[in-house]
């Protein structure tokens, strides 16, 4: 028996492994040396910008014509004609955002100089913590005795527990209700109402409604409207007045609106609208109560003073007449509005005598305060100023006003706590008036603004050492999410072996509205009341974390939650007063601004690119409040939810390569076409020359960025889920927190392959960051060492292996692509009738189209299909879309490719020789389901609606030709249905 002798190498092979060895080490050294060069590398700090001493910023609410530009620019210009050394920098903001804005504002050290709002928020928020200046040198004993000549009600708003002045007020008003004046006379219902004082009772109140709802003139008397954020004080009063609650105790200490009169009130409403005398609505925000009001499609608003009544007076084609809220006393209170300015403490010295003489013109200059208050619509505060719309347009408007304000009771909006009260005010009607339980939903409600007063709500305990060892993660996003995987990798690691993790992913991004909130609610409360055991749940994003608010005291009630990745500040602090802990998740907007601002200093503008979702208006408001730190450049918001596909590709188009991008998020556009995460950031970095920067995303040739690390989220996240279990952290884990290396929260990422497209150098980047494609000469080394290395491997492993092996080798490697052939052709067919699927769809049209071969495409669906499936079940229906796809697969030629578009939807692309055989193509189609589909013992007449779109006459693009069939579709869907249109015979109506 012979047996085969592996040889030794010869000389010269010896000599080329040794010739490689002393490669191998030269190119070892070599990169290290690279890399300590790269780790050391002088580096420069970016310095943010700051405003000289005589810039001072203003911001404001909207109050009145403060809200208008042209307006506050002409007072801005009477003011620089007597401080002409002073500039003065306005923005403008909404209720919608305005916290968010000037909370990132004072996080980034750059609040703004003057903020026009009311003591709710310049006092017992800002003022409470020591953001704001003390103005007290503004109250003269002249001033406190013009404001406090019928009460001292304002000046005590105006002044924090402390005693320091914290605002300087300008107008004031009286909240009240109107009614429509001629509705009710010709309802008859005047006669419940006591004209002379504008007051009324409240059984009056419910006959007068009863009246008006029996009158049919009006869809509905009125709405207690249960959305938003401004006008509140309307809802507030109504309740407060019917049976006399009051709304806090006389110290402003305390909420005592959850008492029986406030119970006994909400329950008299709630039985109004299921006797049709009100109607309600979780939605509507005060503002579209107002319109519909002044759209006489109601006959009353709860929401009125006396700016509204100014704005809406030559709108309105009726009497709009004030009144006081019902109540079952003598005596109704009314709530009062207060507005003046207060000054961010910024430690700047000029800056804050700058802005004090802007607030003591706009309020003390002889012409300009009258202009001053004329702006707000409102009333003066001060005495000296009592007269100022008599003999005006107005006066008439302000009257029935002057002679409401003896109702106006204590100003207690500076009651601690009192903006987050408003949020859980208005959860608080949303639940009432959707039939929840009022005395647990009040009591709830009390408990919660309450605990803001005294200290932060402490986290539910319950599932503590109860041997609940399931933890459930509700994810705002999808799993395809960018950091979504590493969220629930970090979660994973810190978790203690005994817990075990479950995960939810409601996909907010592609789908949201009130209606899947409550049903992907049941589907959570319903799976996992059954599961049990679930010790806590992490809700990772806004949406999912505004959903366990919604229903907190339903499934979420006894459960432990923990909070992270949430983006707005006013949301998170939310969650903290429900007693909800959380893992702040840091902001890298700031990061990778100030970043951009070091690869490109000679940059003029800064593009952010975002949306009007729940996350982007939060990152948005966080931008404007930080936009005086880039003094020097401008920032453009771009909301692509304001543009269409095409305008939001020309506004990017039309952005200079001298520029920068930092896209945020873009889930949607003004059409309502929703876009996935890799498509959106691809739309971007294809249509613009600038580089684009991302806060949670690398490729797509982005740029790079500064973004979050998810698993340190996670981890941190984990740990406190540990700890709500009663279980103990994992000893590698325990160290786990805000100040830990390990947990840094941050990572820098990028792209190499484009930082060379523009030309930027790694030199200003953060330490440690991870670069992608990068072929520079230390990677290549790498690729030549990893080569020659594997090289080596190889030819050792060689030496041990058999022929056989070899065989064998090659026999699995063409099993294997045998059976990868048949995945791939299974890829692209629709498994249930067997035509092409829509993928295979989107490759063959996309060929067609660069062949540039005339083509017409036909979209068509099953008219009504759902019926089947809700008559005779899915197995039906699956049966009939089986039949579908067998007459189609018979009509199928080699010019006649038909396709599964998706559920009941087809498509064909038809290859015409001749325009004129498209129509006899269609009807071929359309007669091809003449026959009924017969299934067993029964048949089913099966309708079609098709549309068509014919390439290049119609369209020249792939997305234009889907659009253009569709709508071709669509119109004979609005149109009755079961026929055949094509574009060309559409375009135009």
């Amino acid at each position: 028996m012979k047996c085969k002798i592996y040889k030794p190498h010869n000389i010269r092979e010896n000599k080329r492994l040794y010739l490689l060895s002393v490669i191998l080490a030269i190119l070892i050294l070599t990169s290290v040396a690279c890399f300590l060069i790269s780790k050391f590398w002088l580096r420069s700090d970016y310095v943010a910008t700051e405003s000289p001493d005589n810039v001072i910023s203003m911001w404001l609410f909207p109050i009145g014509e403060f809200s208008n530009p042209e307006t506050v620019e002409t007072f801005i210009g009477d003011f620089n004609k007597k401080y002409p050394d002073i500039k003065v920098d306005v923005e403008y903001l909404d209720y919608e955002s305005g916290d968010d804005t000037i909370s990132a504002a004072i996080s980034a050290g750059i609040a703004p100089d003057i903020v026009m709002e009311g003591p709710e928020r310049i006092v017992a928020k800002w003022g409470s913590k020591g953001y704001m200046a003390d103005l007290s040198d503004m109250w003269t004993k002249q001033v406190k005795e013009d404001i406090s000549f019928t009460e001292d009600s304002v000046e005590k708003a105006c002044r924090g527990s402390s005693g320091i002045y914290y605002e300087y007020p300008l107008c004031k008003t009286v909240h009240c209700m109107a009614i429509n004046y001629d509705v009710f006379k010709q309802a008859g219902a005047l006669k419940y109402l006591d004209l002379e004082n504008r007051t009324w009772s409240t059984e009056d109140f419910r006959q007068a409604c009863q009246a008006v709802a029996a009158s049919g003139l009006v869809k509905t008397p009125g709405i207690i409207y249960c959305g938003g954020q401004g006008g509140d004080q309307g809802t507030r009063a109504l309740v407060s007045n019917l049976f006399g609650a009051e709304f806090t105790n006389k110290e402003n200490t305390t909420y005592t609106i959850g008492s029986p009169e406030g119970v006994k009130a909400l329950s008299f409403l709630r039985d109004m609208t299921k006797e049709g005398s009100l109607s309600f609505d979780t939605t509507i925000q005060a503002s579209e109560a107002i319109e519909l009001f002044a759209e006489e499609k109601t006959a009353m608003t709860f929401a009125w003073n006396s700016s509204i009544a100014k704005n809406y007076i030559s709108k309105a084609k009726f009497n709009m007449f004030p009144m006081a809220f019902p109540t079952d006393e003598n005596q109704p209170e009314l709530c009062s509005g207060i507005w003046g300015f207060g000054v961010f403490d910024n430690g700047n010295p000029r800056k804050l005598e700058n802005a004090k003489k802007l607030i003591d013109f706009l309020c003390n200059d002889e012409e300009q305060a009258i202009k001053s208050v004329q702006a707000t619509g409102h009333s003066p505060v001060r005495s000296s100023l009592d007269d100022i719309y008599d003999g005006t347009q107005f006066e008439a408007v302000v009257e029935p006003f002057n002679e409401l304000t003896k109702f106006v009771g204590e100003y207690y909006n500076v009651a601690p706590g009192w903006v987050l009260q408003r949020t859980v005010w208005w959860s608080m009607l949303q639940k009432v008036f959707s039939g929840a339980n009022i005395n647990v939903t009040m009591a709830e409600y009390s408990s919660m603004v309450n605990s803001s007063i005294d200290t932060i709500g402490q986290n539910n305990e319950s599932g503590k050492k109860n041997g609940n060892s399931r933890v459930l993660f509700i994810s705002s996003n999808s799993m395809d999410y960018p950091g979504i995987d590493k969220e629930i990798e970090g979660i994973r690691e810190s978790l203690s072996d005994d817990a075990f993790l479950h995960c939810e992913f409601m996909d907010s991004t592609s789908i949201y509205s009130d209606v899947f909130i409550e049903k992907f609610y049941q589907y959570i409360s319903d799976k996992y009341e059954r599961i049990g055991n679930i010790g806590a749940i992490i809700v990772g994003g806004d949406n999912a974390l505004k959903m366990v608010l919604r229903y907190r005291n339903g499934f979420f009630k006894d459960i432990p939650i923990i909070y992270e990745s949430v983006n707005s500040a006013s949301l998170a602090e939310l969650a903290e007063l429900y007693g909800i802990k959380g893992v702040h998740i840091p902001n890298t907007i700031i990061d990778n601004l100030d970043l951009a601002c070091k690869l490109k200093p000679d940059m003029k503008k800064i593009y952010v690119i975002s949306d009007n979702s729940y996350a982007g208006k939060a990152l948005t408001a966080y931008v404007n409040g930080i936009k005086a730190r880039y003094a020097k450049r401008e920032i453009v918001i771009i909301d692509t939810s304001l543009y269409s596909g095409s305008e939001i590709k020309k506004n990017l188009s039309e952005i200079g390569e001298e520029s920068m991008v930092l896209y945020i998020t873009f889930t949607t556009d003004s059409t309502g076409k929703r876009y996935r995460y890799d498509q959106a950031i691809k739309e971007v970095t294809e249509n613009t020359k600038a580089p684009v920067m991302s806060l949670k995303w690398l490729g797509n040739d982005t740029l790079g960025s500064i973004s979050i690390d998810y698993i340190s989220i996670g981890r941190q996240a984990g740990v406190l889920a540990n700890e709500a279990i009663g279980i103990s952290v994992p000893k590698d884990m325990e160290k786990v927190g805000l100040g830990n290396k390990k947990d840094s929260r941050t990572l820098s990422s990028f792209d190499v392959k484009t930082m060379k497209k523009f030309g930027i150098s790694k030199r200003f980047l953060p330490n440690g960051t991870v670069y992608y494609r990068d072929r520079s000469t230390q990677e290549i080394l790498w690729y030549i060492i990893s080569g020659l290395v594997l090289a080596i491997l190889l030819f050792m492993l060689r030496m041990f292996l058999y022929r056989e092996d070899n065989k064998r080798r090659i026999l699995m490697l063409e099993k294997l692509k045998a059976q990868n052939k048949k995945i791939s052709e299974d890829a692209e067919i629709d498994a249930l009738t067997g035509l092409g699927n829509r993928r295979l769809f989107n490759t063959d049209i996309q060929k067609s189209l660069n062949s540039g071969r005339s083509l017409s495409l036909f979209l068509f669906d099953l008219d009504r299909f759902k019926n089947i499936n809700d008559t005779y079940g899915h197995l039906v229906g699956d049966a009939v879309l089986r039949e579908t796809g067998n007459r189609l697969l018979a009509m199928k030629e080699r010019n006649f490719s038909p396709y599964r578009y998706g559920g009941d939807e087809f498509a064909v692309l038809y290859f015409h020789s001749e325009k004129d055989d498209v129509p006899e193509k269609l009807e071929q189609l359309f007669s091809a389901f003449d026959a009924p589909v017969k299934l067993d013992d029964r048949e089913i007449k099966v309708d079609v609606s098709i549309g068509s779109a014919d390439f290049p006459d119609n369209a020249t693009t792939t997305d234009e030709l889907v659009q253009f069939a569709d709508e071709a579709l669509y119109y004979v869907k609005e149109n009755g249905r079961n026929t055949i249109k094509r574009y060309s015979e559409i375009k135009g109506l």
